[in-house]
């Protein structure tokens, strides 16, 4: 078991300066996977380069990044994760991570088992199963007279991004319920407010989102009515953390490492949603809401990370209780083929579950015990 000399020093103004994060809308940080591991003016730390795959960053993606302040990346030999912005979506974060620019990103396996169906490889493997659970939330209307799939043949249907990864995982329900998927529209509908206008004045019949974007709507006065997923869906994952596959070959120390402070970073938000909040605001200030008391943007924000870590966090009912890990390699096999694709298919070539036990080689009540004590600074 792994030491943590963080859990008994005091927050000092040391572990402060190990380095603010990069927060950017950039494309990319610069640089290529191979030299990922350059200190700059951090001395011996490495500096990883995280591909978000939203324009829009929130707080669920918290616990991937504000390791830094906790001086649990520290501890790993990580100075800080640098974060890019996508405009696009999950497409580009794993073209942008294939080709170098970035370090790691957190695809859904959609994306990944459809692009090796086609007969290319992604360029990323996944090394750690974050979000366990499906985090679809598809939203109509309270009022839309609509309750399942099987009312949306023709339907206009509202996405972040004409690209989005829950396209598929739509469409595939669709089929459950018996509609065309030909049959409904797609179009853009933003993200808060603007989804609210267009479920509420009927420009789309149905948006597909995330577990933590429909968490923040009843701040905001609105509930819209999550559509039951089919059974099918219920038993799937959602998205993994996956580096360059490159990175992962020269740099396995830093993939453990990383992945080490995350489970860290995940155990911490659990026990102090508060303090994880406020670390996120303290690294992304124009993210913290406005036009609302302290209290109520504290508020909205833990319920949109707490949304998210219900998801994340694994129970004494998961068939591998382990943080990162997968409920088997069925799992895998069992995805591609719920999408509809090849029972030969060589699914093992997009994952890994050796850096798992590394993941996972820390004293989670010693994580909890300093969280509990643990007071964000001004």
């Amino acid at each position: 078991m792994r030491t943590l000399p963080w859990a008994t020093r005091r927050r000092t103004a040391a572990v402060a300066a190990i380095s603010a994060l990069c927060l950017t809308g950039a494309v990319a940080c610069g640089g290529s996977a191979g030299d990922s591991g350059s200190t700059g003016d951090n001395g011996d730390l490495a500096t990883l380069r995280l591909q978000n795959c939203v324009s829009v960053l929130q707080v669920a993606v918290a616990p991937l990044f504000i390791g830094d302040q906790l001086g649990f990346f520290a501890e790993e030999g990580i100075a800080k994760v640098e974060v890019a912005n996508s405009s696009g979506s999950t497409a580009q974060c794993v073209q942008l991570t294939a080709a170098g620019q970035a370090d790691f990103t957190s695809p859904v396996p959609d994306l990944l088992l459809n692009s090796l169906g086609q007969g290319v490889d992604p360029g990323v493997k996944c090394v750690y199963n974050l979000i366990r659970r499906p985090t679809a939330a598809f939203m109509v209307d309270p009022d839309s007279g609509i309750d399942s799939f099987a009312d949306l043949a023709g339907a206009k249907v509202g996405v972040h991004a004409l690209n989005s990864a829950y396209i598929p995982l739509f469409e595939a329900a669709l089929r459950e319920y018996g509609v065309d998927p030909g049959t409904v529209e797609y179009q853009v509908t933003g993200y808060g407010a603007q989804v609210i206008d267009a479920l509420q004045t009927k420009k789309v019949d149905v948006a597909l989102y995330w577990d933590y974007e429909a968490a923040g709507y009843p701040a905001m006065g609105y509930n819209p009515k999550i559509l039951e997923l089919p059974d099918k869906i219920n038993n799937l994952f959602s998205s993994c953390i996956a580096f360059n596959k490159d990175y992962v070959t020269e740099n396995p120390d830093l993939v453990a490492g990383y992945l080490r402070a995350l489970t860290k970073t995940l155990i911490f938000a659990d026990e102090n949603p508060e303090a994880a909040v406020r670390l996120f605001w303290k690294a992304a200030p124009e993210t913290k809401p406005t036009g609302m008391s302290e209290e109520e943007a504290l508020d909205q924000a833990v319920a949109v990370l707490e949304s998210r870590l219900a998801n994340v966090l694994p129970s004494d009912d998961d068939p591998d209780p382990r943080f990162g890990a997968w409920a088997s390699a069925q799992q895998w096999v069992d995805y591609a083929a719920f999408l509809g694709l090849p029972e030969d298919l060589d699914v093992a070539s997009l994952y890994t579950t050796e850096f798992i036990d590394a993941a996972n080689d820390i004293d989670g009540d010693e994580v909890r015990a300093f969280a509990k004590s643990y007071e964000v600074e001004d």
